[in-house]
């Protein structure tokens, strides 16, 4: 069987939107040297994911899916830094390199196609309590707009250098490649987000 939402649009109106500046700055190669920079400020936010898979989860359908569901979008951080270059070094060496610095994007539950409002603490409340609660024992509600909370900012530094040889009129090259110089790490997935289950955050 296969369920058909014909009404996605209540009882919440339904929207996804991003507004971004990119600026750019670029130096072709000249004088054995070449550089680009850019530098991207923007923001997607609405209640509809722009992540993988984010529109098949479809939690449109239930209600308590969809409180403070609005905010920061996963995908898109606010701030994006990307550099890149290349160096015609003395005895035929090429140096080159490339930096990406992005802020932190909204935490994320690792547990695939979780309809866990992304960036949002979530509080269980059970029925026990809350006795306007009739079908379950339990039900989970994010307790903050999405985006609330972030990952850490992700830096991110690759280098290469390489040398070209002629051998028999062929061109042989040798590189040497050293990905994420400075070893980071950043987090990129959060175990769960649910405030009442060990291992928050």
């Amino acid at each position: 069987a296969q369920t058909v939402l014909t009404n996605p649009n209540s009882p919440v109106e339904l929207e996804r939107k991003y507004r971004g500046i990119e600026t750019v700055i670029r130096r072709r190669l000249q004088g054995g040297w070449q550089f680009e920079g850019s530098y991207v400020y923007g923001r997607g936010e609405g209640n509809v994911g722009n992540a993988f898979a984010d529109s098949q989860t479809a939690p449109y359908s239930n209600p308590n899916t969809l409180i403070n569901r609005y905010g920061d979008l996963p995908m898109g951080p606010r701030h994006q830094v990307k550099l890149l270059g290349a160096w015609m070094a003395p005895y035929g060496i090429t140096l080159s390199g490339y930096f990406e610095g992005l802020s932190g994007i909204p935490w994320t539950e690792t547990f695939f196609g979780s309809n866990t409002v992304k960036g949002a603490a979530t509080a269980r409340f059970f029925r026990t309590d809350n006795p306007q609660i009739l079908s379950e024992t339990f039900i989970d509600v994010a307790v903050e707009p999405a985006g609330t909370r972030k990952m850490d900012t992700l830096t991110h530094l690759d280098l290469r250098a390489e040398k070209k040889f002629s051998v028999n009129n062929q061109v042989l090259s040798a590189m040497v490649d050293v990905f994420n110089v400075f070893n980071a790490d950043a987090v990129t997935l959060i175990r769960n987000v649910n405030m009442a289950l060990p291992g928050f955050g």
